[in-house]
């Protein structure tokens, strides 16, 4: 930007016109109707022509213009170096693996925003009402630590974590630099069927196909925190393998109803249950040896967050980064 300004006042998260209207213009779709007692606001919102922020289903515009936004916002803002995650030991046999001391002292601490798994039921314009009660487990923090054969994966809500395990409970989705078959940019999910005395580890077969990989998972639940354990060589992650994921919970997101949108529908991270982080975005998750490695690469620059939209990726520094978040999502369709 030319002039280096210190603040952005950027507009249109939802364009109205800013007027009243006693008489609706003919122009307007709803000027058919009667007018509405006091007059009317009209939305000049189309899908051509939209210049609106906030995600739409209409005309396969979908979350693009609001991750375009997150993007260049970050740009903007930029970000400073971030800590490499913990290898430690593994824990010992028999160990209660939710255990505060197990992970007390463990960073990064990944933290995701509360309060939004309240029940839907509000009433729309015209006819519609909104009802929507799949809000459950509340996310609120995340950690992570790895061993030479494991890595371990830390959830806490903010209530206990319920015993419903429909509708895709506690699901963390993993998306690993191995590439391949994925879907929305994700290669591995757990928790994707309901884990019984184990959980279960699939890999997508391209879309929202999965083939299972390892159904041993070691888990353990108690009131509102739950760890899992994956084996490094489940991942196709070797032990002396440099380590650089990005991974996501959801619950109750119900990804498996085709509801008229299609299973696997990843918009619905938007509306059902709880993700964390929020909408498409990932956590960063890197080891000791993947830090050298970005930082060789960079010419000594440090660890900046990357941004991630389709299979392309878009940085406000080098590449590799913990604590933050990565939009992985699709890119905006051919009008």
């Amino acid at each position: 930007i030319e002039l280096d300004p210190s603040v952005l006042f950027i507009t249109g998260w939802n364009e109205w016109i800013a007027a009243r209207f006693l008489n609706i213009p003919s122009w307007a779709r709803c000027s058919a109707d009667p007018v509405p007692a006091g007059g009317g606001f009209c939305d000049v919102f189309c899908t051509e022509f939209s210049r609106d922020i906030e995600p739409t289903r209409q005309g396969g515009l979908d979350d693009n213009f609001y991750n375009q936004l997150v993007i260049n916002i970050r740009r903007f803002k930029g970000t400073g170096a971030l800590p490499a995650g913990n290898k430690t030991a593994e824990p010992v046999e028999g160990v209660d693996l939710t255990a505060a001391e197990l992970w007390d002292g463990i960073v990064p601490e990944y933290r995701d925003d509360t309060g939004d798994t309240a029940v839907r039921d509000f009433d729309g314009i015209g006819n519609n009402h909104y009802t929507n009660t799949t809000g459950r487990n509340d996310l609120r923090i995340m950690k992570v630590f790895h061993t030479a054969e494991n890595i371990y994966f830390y959830a806490e809500t903010a209530a206990d974590i319920s015993s419903d395990r429909t509708g895709g409970w506690m699901t963390l989705f993993i998306k690993t630099a191995a590439g391949g078959k994925t879907w929305e940019g994700y290669n591995y999910a757990v928790n994707r069927t309901a884990p019984g005395e184990t959980a279960a580890l699939e890999r997508s077969k391209g879309g929202w196909n999965w083939e299972p990989v390892d159904d041993q998972l070691r888990y353990a639940v108690s009131g509102n925190k739950l760890v899992l354990v994956i084996p490094r060589s489940s991942l196709g992650i070797g032990r002396d393998d440099a380590l650089k994921i990005e991974f996501k919970w959801a619950d109750n997101v119900c990804l498996d109803a085709d509801d008229g949108y299609g299973a696997g529908d990843i918009l619905k991270f938007y509306e059902n249950g709880d993700v964390a982080p929020g909408g498409r975005f990932n956590y960063l998750y890197y080891s000791e040896e993947a830090a050298e490695a970005a930082e060789k690469h960079s010419g000594g620059n440090g660890l900046y967050t990357a941004l991630l939209i389709g299979s392309g990726v878009i940085t406000a520094g080098a590449v590799g980064a913990a604590i933050a978040v990565a939009a992985a999502g699709k890119k905006k369709k051919e009008s």
